[in-house]
């Protein structure tokens, strides 16, 4: 209700200074007085879209907790073949497919591989002009969930702030075969740091996942002004510090230093 109230209110305010700029009062026929008050309209639009985008993001975080199952022959060819793939792979679907509750169609497959120690998920959202994406990617929780691996093939998938100590690697429309070589190389690795991952079966998915929004509704509430600015940012340049394997990332390095640490205490 509120998100539509401000979504109502934005428009409003657009229409309203568009109509004030091409047909000004009389008191904005003075030059400097017309350039102020474009300033002002534009740093207003700025603060109103800002605002919008930073409740916007926290309904749906909130509403990402929201499933509603569906059944798998209701899925496309495209995603029962995707599910094919990540099953010939060891992976068992974990309490789904199913739906959250957004304003666009979105569904999401979710797997569990037990002797890796990593989830799975295939998300299908389609946008207001019904032109549908699909893209993937792989977890791990770290041991005490102090923080966890991710490795996707989009990195809008990483335009929200992430826990400092999140491992993230970014792999730009990598195969479902890539993208698992890579996240297990990443597993591997962190182990040779003594870092290692925990356990996770299809009984942990849905209150690890409901931690996880919990957390990250948490995190960017916090500090919403930077963090909405961030995810700004990397929505509109699609640039992330999370590209390629953890060896080759300096956010990596420094993350995994700090994790020793923590780990070795």
């Amino acid at each position: 209700m509120r998100k539509n109230f401000l979504k109502i209110l934005y428009y409003i305010a657009v229409v309203g200074i568009i109509w004030l700029i091409v047909n000004p009062p009389r008191w904005l026929e003075h030059p400097g007085i017309y350039i102020a008050f474009i300033v002002f309209c534009v740093l207003l639009g700025f603060c109103s879209l800002i605002s919008y985008i930073a409740f916007a993001q926290l309904s749906r975080i909130s509403k990402a907790a929201n499933i509603i199952p569906i059944l798998e022959e209701k899925l496309d060819e495209e995603l029962k073949n995707l599910i094919d793939h990540f099953v010939s792979y060891g992976f068992t679907l974990a309490n789904g497919p199913y739906q959250n509750d957004y304003e666009l169609p979105t569904v999401i497959i979710p797997f569990v591989h037990g002797k890796h120690r990593t989830y799975a998920w295939i998300v299908s959202r389609e946008n207001a002009l019904r032109i549908k994406t699909v893209y993937f990617g792989f977890d791990s929780l770290l041991k005490n969930d102090r923080a966890s691996l991710g490795t996707i093939q989009n990195p809008l998938g990483v335009s929200l702030p992430q826990n400092p100590d999140d491992l993230r690697q970014v792999f730009v429309g990598a195969s479902v075969e890539t993208l698992f070589k890579y996240h297990l190389k990443a597993i591997a690795y962190l182990k040779n740091k003594g870092i290692e991952t925990r356990v996770v079966t299809t009984d942990t998915y849905i209150e690890d996942r409901k931690r996880g929004l919990e957390n990250l509704y948490h995190r960017f509430k916090s500090s919403i002004l930077k963090n909405t600015l961030v995810l700004l940012w990397r929505s509109i340049s699609k640039k992330t510090p999370y590209n390629g394997a953890l060896e080759n990332q300096k956010i990596a390095q420094e993350q995994i230093a700090r994790l020793q640490q923590y780990y070795s205490a």
